[in-house]
């Protein structure tokens, strides 16, 4: 088990790596009335793939090593999207800067404001996620006897729609606000998820599913934000920080509930977590609004020329952009 636990530090790190890297490419390539949109696209690929690991919980129980099936399942999807990387090249954008960076030095500063107050929000959001999603089935197992079966079920059938709260969060993400758009799934997630911990029966499995609706709101809104706010050259950095400041806000949550739980008290420890996202709903204000903005007027870091891909460029798009009219290599993409 410490080399499972060893192995899953070090691969964690690296998809969490990957999915930042990919938010960005896509942030560069699209269009600012779609970059929600393709975040939000991107994380029901990745829940479609949590869901598909939840679809073997219930035979976890037919013997003690049924769990390493589930993992060579996982080694086989990593070959296979190691070869979609095949032909993805660097972003139009990091390449007109990365070569401008050297006399344009003003162009690369990092917004500590912007930071701070993501950063903020994330921990956060995440001092209460951390512990409601990992003892999620702790608590369905001690407090409510499921099964292996059941606990699927229950997971499934809750988190599942969450897709239609990417949805509608993508599209008003892009139309109107990221700011109240993630505001309002900040406030739903803690109330959803908390009033599951604080029930039993029918009103759990409603809560869970409020929970899973609303808090989906966070993915597309936040998603594009934080790539959005920072200068070109400081993308990759200041995401890099902020997705640390999420694990420290995770694994803060984990240490307070794991420390102060009693028995099957969950609920006493976690509904005070969840006033955590509505602090980080508060603190979303400081944060200017992104929503049809170009990056380069977000960042004061246009340059000319900057974005427009060369006439004999061949490389395909990391994203697609949902238009076919934006696809032609010698085709200018606004931001």
């Amino acid at each position: 088990m410490a080399a499972v636990g060893a192995l899953q530090l070090l691969s964690r790190g690296l998809v969490g790596g990957a999915a930042l890297l990919i938010a960005i490419m896509c942030t560069e390539q699209l269009p600012a009335a779609t970059r929600a949109w393709a975040i939000g696209l991107m994380s029901l690929a990745g829940g479609l793939g949590v869901g598909i690991v939840l679809w073997f919980v219930p035979f976890l129980d037919a013997a003690p090593w049924v769990w390493r099936l589930e993992y060579a399942g996982c080694a086989v999807a990593g070959v296979i999207a190691l070869g979609t990387l095949r032909g993805v090249g660097e972003t139009d954008l990091f390449v007109h800067h990365a070569e401008a960076g050297a006399v344009l030095p003003r162009r690369t500063h990092l917004h500590l404001g912007r930071l701070i107050a993501l950063g903020a929000v994330l921990f956060l959001l995440n001092v209460f996620v951390g512990p409601t999603q990992q003892l999620q089935a702790d608590y369905l197992r001690v407090v409510h006897h499921y099964s292996g079966l059941k606990l699927a079920l229950f997971m499934i059938g809750t988190n599942t729609w969450g897709f239609l709260g990417v949805a509608a969060g993508a599209v008003m993400a892009d139309r109107r606000s990221r700011r109240l758009t993630a505001a309002a799934g900040l406030i739903g997630l803690a109330i959803g998820n908390g009033a599951m911990f604080a029930t039993g029966g029918a009103p759990m499995w409603v809560a869970s599913l409020l929970g899973s609706l609303l808090g989906a709101l966070v993915i597309p809104s936040i998603g594009a934000a934080m790539p959005e706010l920072f200068a070109t050259l400081r993308r990759g950095v200041s995401n890099g920080i902020l997705n640390a400041v999420a694990v420290v806000g995770g694994a803060v949550g984990l240490l307070v509930v794991g420390t102060n739980i009693g028995g099957t008290d969950y609920r006493s420890v976690i509904l005070p977590l969840a006033l955590a996202p509505i602090l980080g709903a508060a603190a979303l204000m400081a944060l200017p609004e992104s929503a049809g903005a170009s990056l380069e007027a977000l960042n004061d870091d246009a340059i000319p020329g900057a974005g427009r891909p060369a006439a004999d460029s061949t490389r395909p798009l990391p994203c697609p952009s949902g238009d076919p009219s934006t696809s032609s290599g010698n085709t200018p993409r606004p931001r």
